[in-house]
């Protein structure tokens, strides 16, 4: 099924056709919208395939103000692989002709770059955005596993991640010396331009008082954000009576079971859910702290925003250090001291850990982390200035 765009297409423009799990508020989906953006519409325009069972995604109503095509897909299925693969050539040549195609949707990538290939497309990108498969481990996954990254390797002809763990992670040891990393750049100016009466107002809608100690976890709602550690420190600090608040901010499945296990701790008043928001740049300006303690992550763009709006950053030894930008904002701990993760918090001192503007723009300017210059990178990536990836 498709969602009409609402601006037409210059036919001078390029297209290039983004496959992704669904166009929801996750990280490399937010990352593809902050490209998506910026980049040079008189040069090139995006659609993009929702393999979801979802009719609508959180992104889908700005996809198609900026003129873009939606196009949804149901999951693979294993039983039929011929018949996804049929369907993806299927809206390609029916919505085409495509200047590239690139694909976020980790080792099933294999068959979208294959169904590229069959096509006619030329340009075929495969992008890492994580460290682990979210599937449980066994034998069959791992052959699956196999297969898909050697049809990756057969069937790209750009190899990208957001950071080299990720790369390594699909697409072997080598990928340092095939692929491309790519950092999950967002709009600094975003985060640095909320003003005191912004963060003064948002922080009334959300009745914070003035010396409510405030730390954020920015999410999904799924096992490996592990919230439930969160809740742990959270029970510690409420024992040691702090005036405390820590929102979460996302949605997904595990939303009841946590909103019982607040209720079973006795943590109502201190834990609260803001579920997706919009405003996020806001939201990191009120946030005291910033907190991560995931099983594991890619690159984590939540964690990038932090820094962007200079929040101080306690975080997940399981997280890639790739993730520090240097400014001196985060702290790596391990997941078998929470004690650690209190005496942190308790340690905070806002007035210790303000970051000047300067030192940011320095950081992200260092790091590559600013999307007005990424976006020039994937124009490059999608042969628009006649740049040529090798195939591998």
């Amino acid at each position: 099924m498709k969602q009409k765009n609402s601006i037409k297409k210059s036919d001078f423009q390029k297209k290039v056709l983004h496959v992704t799990g669904g166009m929801n508020r996750g990280g490399a989906e937010t990352m593809i919208m902050n490209i998506y953006r910026n980049i040079d519409h008189d040069k090139v325009q995006f659609d993009f395939i929702s393999i979801t069972n979802s009719n609508k995604c959180d992104f889908d109503e700005d996809i198609q103000k900026l003129g873009g095509g939606i196009y949804y897909l149901k999951p693979f299925n294993p039983i039929f692989p011929w018949k996804f693969i049929n369907n993806l050539v299927r809206i390609i040549k029916n919505n085409g002709p495509y200047q590239a195609i690139h694909a976020h949707t980790l080792f099933n990538i294999g068959w979208v770059v294959k169904a590229a290939k069959i096509a006619g497309i030329e340009i075929r990108i495969a992008h890492a955005h994580s460290t682990r498969d979210t599937l449980k481990d066994s034998r069959t996954r791992r052959l699956y596993q196999d297969l898909m990254k050697s049809l990756i390797l057969r069937n790209s002809t750009s190899l990208v991640a957001c950071g080299l763990e990720a790369g390594q992670y699909l697409f072997g040891e080598n990928f340092s010396k095939k692929g491309i990393v790519i950092p999950n750049a967002v709009n600094l100016e975003d985060y640095l331009s909320i003003s005191t009466s912004e963060i003064d107002s948002l922080k009334n809608d959300l009745d914070i008082g003035n010396e409510t100690l405030i730390i954020g976890q920015v999410g999904n709602l799924k096992e490996v954000k592990n919230h439930h550690f969160s809740l742990l420190i959270a029970r510690e600090l409420a024992d040691l009576e702090i005036d405390f608040k820590i929102f979460f901010v996302g949605d997904g499945e595990l939303k009841e079971k946590l909103a019982s296990e607040v209720k079973e701790k006795g943590l109502s008043q201190y834990v609260e859910f803001l579920g997706m928001r919009s405003d996020i740049p806001k939201l990191l300006n009120v946030f005291d702290l910033f907190i991560m303690p995931s099983l594991y992550e890619g690159l984590p763009l939540a964690l990038i925003e932090a820094q962007a709006a200079g929040r101080s950053c306690i975080v997940s030894k399981q997280i890639t250090k790739e993730a520090d930008l240097g400014i001196g904002i985060v702290k790596f701990l391990d997941l078998n001291d929470p004690e650690q993760w209190v005496r942190e918090i308790l340690n905070y001192n806002k007035k210790e850990q303000e970051v000047d503007i300067f030192s940011i723009k320095q950081a992200f300017k260092v790091h590559k982390y600013d999307v007005k210059s990424n976006s020039n990178i994937y124009v490059d990536l999608y042969n628009l200035r006649r740049t040529r990836f090798e195939e591998f």
